[in-house]
Parts: structure tokens; C-alpha cells; sequence
């Protein structure tokens, strides 16, 4: 894709993607592997061939503060969960990690990483717990639903009730 100004005076910007070649998977056929913004930058991606959802994002190069570049990664795990309305196996995103500085950091205080738990029977999401890859700092969220599987009351990560809120 090419974006100039309406006069054509500015120099264009130039946006560009790749998707699969002799693609016959359909979940993941219209997907693009990577992008390029109009400075060049690109950012990969990489999908679960079973679901078609991305597994991956790696983004484009950064200046570190201690010299050298890094491409920041987000991973993106999921589970099939069987829910009791539909019978079937639903594929539902359970964990996202991300690396503000580095491709790999799993485990380090670097890491931001996301666990959605979901109920039992109906595979709502139940809660959403953030920490540091290293556990040093967790704090997590609930949310309940109505009878009619919308969202009810969502409890913050302070304990007691001082952040949570009750849909009305």
C-alpha cells in the first residue's frame, strides 16, 4: 500500500505484508507473516495451524539503553476447553507473555506475563492474573456473571472491596 498527500508534493509512505504462499490451511491463509511500516520496520507473526489464533508477534528492532537492538516478543498460548452449552472443544486464550527488551525472557523480571483461568461450566473468563516472569509481583482480577453470561461484579487485584464495581 502506497499513501501519499493529495498534491503528490510528500514523498509516499509505503506499508507491505507477506502471506502464505500455495497456502491450503484456511485458518491461517488470510493471515499476514509479517508487515513492514513505511520506515521499514517489520513485525513477524506466527499462527497456531490447528486454530488459526497468532502464537507470536515479534516486533521491530529497538535501541537498548546499554547499546545493541532487541525485537520484543508477545507469545500467546491457548487451550481447548469443553463447555457444557455448545459440547465441543472451544479453543480459549490462557496465557500471554510478553518481553519489553529482549526476544527471550521467560522466567526474568522482565517478563509481563497474563494467565486467564475460566469457569467451569460455560469457559467465561474467571479471572486474569498479572505478574513479573520472576513471581516477584502478582496481583489478579475476578469477574462473576449473571445468569444470562453477562458480567456482574469485577473485583480488582486490591484485596477487600475497595476496586471492585458491580455492573448494574
Amino acid at each position: 500500500v502506497e499513501i501519499t498527500d493529495k498534491t503528490g508534493a510528500n514523498p509516499k509512505t509505503t506499508f507491505e505484508a507477506a502471506f502464505p504462499v500455495g497456502c491450503t490451511n484456511w485458518k491461517i491463509c488470510g493471515k499476514p507473516t509479517w508487515t513492514k511500516d513505511g520506515r521499514g520496520a517489520q513485525t513477524d507473526f506466527i499462527y497456531d495451524t490447528t486454530h488459526g489464533g497468532v502464537t507470536s508477534v515479534t516486533y521491530p528492532a529497538t535501541t537498548l539503553p546499554a547499546g545493541g537492538t532487541a525485537r520484543a516478543k508477545t507469545t500467546y498460548v491457548y487451550s481447548s476447553l469443553t463447555t457444557w452449552t455448545a459440547g465441543a472443544p472451544a479453543w480459549r486464550l490462557t496465557s500471554v507473555t510478553q518481553c519489553a527488551t529482549a526476544q527471550t525472557c521467560a522466567g526474568a523480571a522482565d517478563e509481563a506475563v497474563s494467565v486467564i483461568a475460566y469457569g467451569a461450566n460455560d469457559r467465561l473468563p474467571s479471572s486474569v492474573t498479572s505478574k513479573s516472569g520472576n513471581n516477584a509481583v502478582s496481583v489478579t482480577t475476578s469477574i462473576i456473571y449473571d445468569h444470562q453470561r453477562l458480567v456482574r461484579d469485577v473485583d480488582g487485584p486490591l484485596s477487600g472491596t475497595v476496586d471492585a464495581s458491580r455492573v448494574i
